[in-house]
């Protein structure tokens, strides 16, 4: 098994009887253009709010944006689709409750990723269809990560912001924005970028429950559909390549930080 592995070769789905890796070209793009979507708002939002927060700390803005993210944390993913589903696509219409694209809508396959093939072909009534259908998903898988990143950019702010550097900024009367993104955030970036590679490898194990929800065709409602098929070649193909996307995520974010602290050597 580990020869074949080697070689790419995953084994054969016990239900379907067709190689497991033909599967995965089709729904591997699919998870990963839902978690990169995801991990992008979770971060343009997450970061911002903590900066906020720990600039303005012990406000009523401190204090609601911290209860907003304690509550993103704690909300389950399955409730959080659900609710999203009642409201957005059954009761106000204005977004489909699943799937990635409508029925007749034709996109040509290149990337297998419906957003970046809709701009290649430059076929924009696609784009527009697939990304109506991401919104959901995306909220729904990005909620937790938003949260967490929000969070911990707050506390490795507020360590930051109290040293001598800082205080010194302060003391010569540099402007605060100057301080906050030039100074403090600059040298908090290290637990941040930590906490979005171990969240991005989370989002993986998130996308399971979200994507059986709304029905996206990914490696996600791909693991769920065969456990209760009992297809253990998919669970188990799954799974590995779920732990070694974990794996590089972290590998990456490990080596990163030699470029974002220049203390920091790799000899």
């Amino acid at each position: 098994y580990l020869g074949k592995l080697t070689q790419g070769d995953l084994g054969t789905s016990i239900h379907r009887r067709i190689p497991i890796a033909e599967t995965l070209k089709d729904r591997f793009p699919a998870t990963m253009e839902l978690a990169f979507f995801s991990m992008f708002i979770a971060i343009i939002v997450g970061v911002p709010v903590g900066i906020i927060s720990a600039a303005r700390r012990n406000s009523i803005l401190d204090s609601t944006t911290m209860i907003g993210s304690l509550i993103g944390v704690s909300v389950p993913i399955f409730w959080l689709g659900v609710m999203l589903i009642m409201l957005f696509s059954v009761t106000l219409q204005w977004l489909p409750a699943g799937g990635r694209l409508d029925s007749g809508i034709e996109l040509k396959s290149v990337t297998n990723m419906h957003l970046i093939d809709s701009l290649i072909t430059r076929n924009f009534p696609a784009f527009i269809n697939a990304f109506q259908h991401i919104i959901l998903p995306t909220i729904a898988l990005a909620t937790i990560p938003m949260a967490v990143i929000a969070r911990m950019t707050r506390s490795s702010m507020l360590d930051v912001m109290q040293e001598d550097y800082v205080r010194t900024a302060h003391a010569k009367g540099v402007a605060e924005r100057t301080v906050l993104y030039k100074h403090a955030l600059k040298n908090a970036f290290l637990p941040i970028v930590t906490i979005i590679g171990l969240q991005f490898g989370l989002l993986l194990a998130g996308a399971v429950l979200t994507e059986t929800i709304f029905s996206w065709p990914g490696i996600g409602k791909w693991v769920y559909d065969s456990i209760l098929a009992r297809d253990y070649p998919i669970v188990q193909s799954g799974t590995l390549l779920i732990a070694i996307i974990f794996v590089m995520i972290n590998l990456i974010v490990d080596i990163s930080y030699g470029y974002l602290d220049p203390r920091i050597h790799y000899d």
